[in-house]
């Protein structure tokens, strides 16, 4: 390594090299970059800074070894050019560089052949290739990481702690500036002095609500380098912004190797009803990433949409393959199969799509369904509709397929689901103070009440909103919460928190739970408010100084749930006054500390008074005044203990 450093110095560089994927990945870059004469790829990837949107080269190009991650690294380092690749299981190695003139993928047998390719295509004068150096391959990848203590050598050393010491804004030594690119280092001397790059500071603005600033920023973006224009496009696509649909063809246009570019290319398309122009771009980002389902996904939604239904199969298939997770392939397949009269197709097709629904997609699925305009499709509506828990949709449908082709294969069974029956039962599970807590009865004037309910439905359950009703003893109806409810097709049975209600005084009540044409009635009491259950529902957990909880949650939500939480916290802080006095007869913090526990309160409700002797006294009328206050702001406690919270909040008063 040592001898790396001394030819890196000899001449100075203007690219550079970036660690390899794959087995021996590490070396290969290292020995590539010693036969390059340029920096060592372990301390370029030390300084090279993330991409300044999430996921970085993951959203934008798949990975960074690769055509658009090579490019998206040269512009963000500043390098004149930039080498990054991955070594295969057969030995053979591919490399990605990119130039402001092109970028270009090439792949070889020998790692010396792929020195000698990039000299050539770099201009640069050949040297040896200096063979590779076996077993350091956790060596470079802990150096990579800004390991010092595996280099063994000193003055390589020194190199990579003068890197450190450049994240951390100071100025590069003449060594670091020798081998990289002035931009990089430039990256983290102007961090340090909170000077970001205009892609940066844009996504950060963005981020900080400061869209207008963000927005400008984007303007000029929009004609800059590759990965200011992608900063561009993805802060007009937050923002709702029309004009991202030029940002992203003239993306296209300007780094035909990024996958996202024709991606957001193939959103605009669709967006302006242009499935063929859609078409192009997804097969154009396959070409870069062939094994991302979301392409195959909706590259076969755009042959539907071109009147390709064979293909539009065979990609949704492609998609599912893959491993798409959404169910949309699936319901796309279903759609094609069904238009093709392939009941048995169809219907696994839309079995498959309804098992993996988590976010009610079915219904674009029905939308897609009449867009068709195809009255045989009818009798597919309603087999979505009626697994997706819409009754009455899916008997309309059924029935009007039915009359429409009496003689059709499918209309027995049309006529039979009309006239199913669905059946719907309720029943209580627990009344509760928090949806996921315990049963909390009986209540206390002030609480909101949870009900949670089972659901069932056969075949399954309907699509129809959770109503909760408090009424008073004469069947007036007090209050009444309504909620949608969300859940997978093809459910039949589910625990569900019904909307909550608050008794607003002492007394009796009835609780009535309303879903489809089933109730469920509960008769409910409210006695006096309690301390304990308020500071319960207000999340906190009151515990001592070695952070054990002075009362379990049975306890608190109990009928004795106050007396235990005064009585425990009374002995909690007597224990203290006790430590620390008789801690202070030999130990002089101890006794500061005393002291300073002895000084008068000099303001507030308790002033003449000092915390040490409130905190002895332990007046049942200041503890409920404590957790009163704790109960409407719990973070006067938060996760702190109550004898610190105690201490702290006489301070205040």
């Amino acid at each position: 390594m040592s001898a790396l450093l001394g030819l890196a110095l000899a001449q100075p560089p203007k690219g550079l090299v970036l660690p390899f994927a794959g087995p021996g990945g590490q070396g290969a870059a290292h020995a590539l970059a010693e036969g390059l004469r340029v920096a060592p790829p372990s301390l370029a990837a030390l300084l090279l800074p993330d991409l300044p949107w999430r996921d970085g080269y993951d959203l934008a190009s798949g990975r960074i070894e690769s055509l658009g991650g090579a490019r998206l690294a040269r512009e963000v380092s500043g390098a004149d050019w930039l080498a990054v690749g991955e070594v295969g299981q057969d030995g053979w190695v591919t490399i990605y560089l990119s130039t402001p003139q092109e970028s270009r993928r090439a792949r070889f047998s020998r790692l010396e052949l792929a020195q000698r390719w990039l000299e050539a295509k770099l201009g640069l004068f050949p040297h040896p290739f200096p063979g590779l150096a076996h077993g350091l391959e956790a060596t470079y990848q802990r150096m990579s990481q800004g390991e010092l203590s595996v280099i063994t050598d000193a003055a390589l050393r020194g190199l990579y702690a003068a890197a450190l010491e450049t994240r951390q804004g100071r100025a590069p030594t003449p060594d670091l500036a020798a081998l990289l690119p002035k931009p990089l280092l430039d990256f983290w001397t102007n961090l340090a002095q909170r000077r970001l790059s205009p892609a940066y500071q844009a996504l950060a603005d963005l981020g900080a609500g400061r869209q207008a600033q963000a927005l400008e920023a984007a303007r000029k973006l929009a004609d800059g380098l590759a990965y200011e224009r992608l900063t561009a496009l993805l802060i007009q696509r937050s923002a709702g912004q029309g004009d991202w649909h030029q940002t992203a063809r003239k993306l296209a246009q300007i780094a035909p190797e990024l996958p996202i570019a024709w991606e957001e290319v193939s959103f605009a398309a669709f967006d302006e009803g242009q499935p063929g122009e859609a078409r192009d771009a997804l097969l154009k980002a396959l070409a870069l990433l062939p094994q991302k389902p979301l392409y195959w996904t909706n590259l076969g939604w755009a042959y539907y949409l071109t009147g390709d239904r064979a293909r539009s199969i065979q990609a949704s298939r492609r998609a599912l393959t893959l491993g798409e997770s959404s169910p949309t392939p699936a319901y796309n397949l279903g759609l094609v199969k069904a238009l093709y009269g392939d009941v048995y197709g169809a219907k696994q097709a839309y079995d498959q799509a309804l098992q993996r629904d988590d976010e009610q997609e079915f219904e674009a699925a029905l939308e897609d369904l009449a867009k068709a305009k195809n009255p045989l499709l009818t009798y597919w509506q309603g087999y979505l509709a009626e697994r997706g828990g819409e009754v009455a949709q899916a008997r309309a449908f059924y029935q009007r397929f039915a009359e429409a082709n009496p003689q059709h294969p499918l209309a027995p069974a049309a006529r039979r689901a009309s006239r199913i029956q669905l059946e719907l039962r309720i029943s209580l599970e627990k009344l509760a103070l928090q949806p996921a807590g315990p049963d909390a009865q009986p209540f206390r004037a002030g609480e909101a009440v949870f009900p949670i309910v089972r659901l069932e439905g056969s075949p399954y359950l309907m699509r129809a909103p959770l109503v909760t009703r408090l009424l008073d003893e004469n069947g007036r109806v007090l209050l009444e919460q309504r909620k949608e409810i969300a859940f997978r097709p093809m459910t039949a049975e589910r625990i569900e928190a019904a909307p909550a209600v608050t008794l607003p005084r002492e007394g009796r009540y009835y609780l009535e739970v309303l879903y489809g044409d089933q109730k469920l009635s509960q008769s409910v009491s409210a006695s006096p408010p309690s301390l304990a259950r308020r500071l319960y529902v207000a999340g906190l957990q009151i515990r001592d100084l070695n952070d054990r909880p002075l009362l379990s949650e049975g306890e608190m939500l109990g009928p004795q749930g106050d007396r235990l939480l005064l009585e425990r916290t009374t002995a909690a802080l007597r224990e203290v006054v006790q430590f620390l006095r008789d801690e202070a007869k030999d130990n002089p913090q101890r006794q500061r500390e005393l002291q300073g526990l002895s000084q008068p309160l000099t303001q507030g409700p308790y002033a003449g008074q000092s915390v040490l002797e409130l905190m002895d006294r332990a007046d049942e009328q200041v503890l409920r005044a404590f957790f009163e206050a704790a109960a409407q702001n719990p973070e006067l406690i938060g996760d702190s203990d109550v004898v610190n919270a105690f201490v702290n909040w006489l301070g205040q008063e």
